[in-house]
């Protein structure tokens, strides 16, 4: 028997486990195999899906969040199955997809039960992996032990990391419980992500926040998703793809240069790639937001359609940059990338606007500094110095590899190597991990862990296509892409 093991049970690890059960099914492969699947919070959905919260929405629409590698409106359709309530809601609640997880899973050992593969899902960390004869030995712990033929290490994102060192910095995360302060008291809020979206809609309703400032270095939101996604003209994808195709070595500042060339050509909108911080020097806030809102409810073409249409083609130049030009990219371009390219959704964008327009909320660019003492905090930005009584951290996820015990033994042991853009290093073709010696294994990354090789691996339309590579390129399944 063939041994394979899941680290996770996020997202990425029960899409994975449902997905090779598929595949198994409707190919019919006779070689008896064993999945086992491990997370040490008993499969609540991860960071990304644990919120009970109603007004924790998911950002991207139903359509773009099928499981299914076979079917692209299998989340779709589970709705309209399950929930119909939601049908009609193009940003429902997060939980509901982890509903749709814990459905999958259900999907997963129903079709193991009449397959030739032994699957369990298992409540507890490993904490370690040693190489072993056949393959790898794991132990929980708990002190169990396994031995595995293969390994997908589908760890999940981990809390953001302040990029301020400073004491007393509250980390947030939508899927834990806000601590007990006084929502009458200056708040501040810092980064301009989706993540700090979230924490200033539950600031707001489920605390009761007046006083709070979103502090950034552009002082700027993120865009809004448009109404309709409309795809952006064919010329505008192909001729972007073909210069990447046509190059063995990307330039960052080259390719953000012929993505604003392709926009001048075929967008009719203003909006480019550029040094965000530098943008938003000049900028009020409200404005660029009410700008944008009025874009995503009236614009015939949006931003967000095009970047979206060409993200392949951004993985596709990443894997082709050096390490010099990846970190240029993530420099100077990448927050303008995420702005625009990761929208947040209407619903939101209204709830942001009506805290401005009631002076709960305001938003601070040019943050340079921050300082503690007794009573609070003191940041020091462009124009003003801000004082809050309390501080949350609500920068992006941090994607290096999580300060555990297991990410340290497999660093230390030369089992993987850490990825300075995140995770462990990878082929971003088999997602196969490298050694130390940079020889590759039967151990894999998926989701996060393979941030560093492929740049985009945080949405489901990305982690359903990095499942395809482990499972149909991978001769241990002995299987072929079903049509189904």
């Amino acid at each position: 028997m063939y041994k394979f093991g899941v680290i996770g049970g996020g997202a990425a690890g029960i899409s994975f486990a449902y997905n090779f059960i598929k595949n198994k099914s409707v190919n019919h492969c006779k070689r008896p195999l064993s999945l086992k699947v491990f997370d040490k919070q008993g499969f609540k959905g991860g960071m990304a899906y644990s919120s009970d919260f109603d007004s924790h929405i998911l950002n991207m629409t139903p359509e773009n969040m099928s499981a299914d590698i076979f079917d692209d409106a299998h989340f779709v359709d589970w709705i309209a199955m399950h929930f119909p309530q939601f049908c009609q809601d193009r940003y429902p609640p997060r939980w509901l997809y982890r509903e749709y997880l814990d459905f999958i899973r259900d999907m997963a050992i129903y079709m193991a039960a009449d397959s030739n593969v032994t699957l369990n899902f298992v409540t507890a960390e490993v904490n370690a992996i040693a190489t072993h004869e056949a393959g790898y030995r794991l132990t929980t712990a708990c002190g169990g032990a396994e031995q595995m033929n293969a390994l997908v290490l589908c760890s999940g994102h981990n809390p953001p990391e302040c990029l301020y060192p400073v004491d007393g910095v509250i980390p947030y995360q939508a899927n834990q419980d806000l601590p007990a302060i006084n929502p009458y008291s200056a708040i501040g809020v810092i980064g301009c992500s989706l993540t700090a979206i979230d924490a200033i809609v539950e600031l707001t309703e489920r605390m009761g926040a007046t006083d709070i400032c979103a502090l950034s270095r552009s002082g700027l939101f993120p865009s809004v998703q448009p109404a309709l996604m409309r795809p952006p003209p064919a010329a505008f994808v192909e001729g972007l793809r073909r210069f990447v195709a046509g190059n063995d070595f990307i330039d960052a500042h080259q390719l953000v240069h012929a993505i604003n060339a392709a926009l001048a050509r075929h967008y009719p909108g203003p909006e480019r790639l550029t040094v965000l911080s530098a943008l938003g020097e000049g900028r009020d806030c409200y404005r660029d937001l009410a700008e944008s809102l009025d874009r995503a409810r009236f614009a015939r073409e949006h931003i967000c359609s095009y970047l979206a249409a060409i993200h392949p083609t951004v993985c596709a130049a990443w894997v082709k940059m050096d390490a010099n030009n990846r970190q240029v990219f993530m420099r100077f371009y990448n927050s303008s990338w995420m702005r625009n390219r990761h929208a947040m959704p209407l619903k939101n964008a209204n709830k942001i606007v009506a805290a401005l327009e009631s002076q709960r909320l305001r938003a601070c660019g040019g943050l340079v500094d921050i300082g503690k003492d007794k009573d609070g905090f003191t940041l020091r930005c462009q124009d003003e110095r801000v004082r809050v009584q309390y501080l949350f951290n609500c920068t992006t996820p941090s994607y290096q590899l999580p300060p555990n015990r297991l990410s340290h033994q497999l660093l230390q042991d030369g089992l993987v190597q850490e990825n300075l853009f995140g995770g462990v290093k990878c082929n971003p073709h088999t997602l196969k991990i490298a050694d130390q010696r940079g020889h590759e294994q039967h151990l894999y990354s998926l989701g996060a862990p393979a941030k560093g090789d492929l740049f985009y691996t945080s949405a489901m339309e990305s982690i359903t296509r990095d499942i395809s590579k482990i499972v149909f390129n991978n001769p241990i399944f002995n299987a072929k892409k079903a049509e189904v």
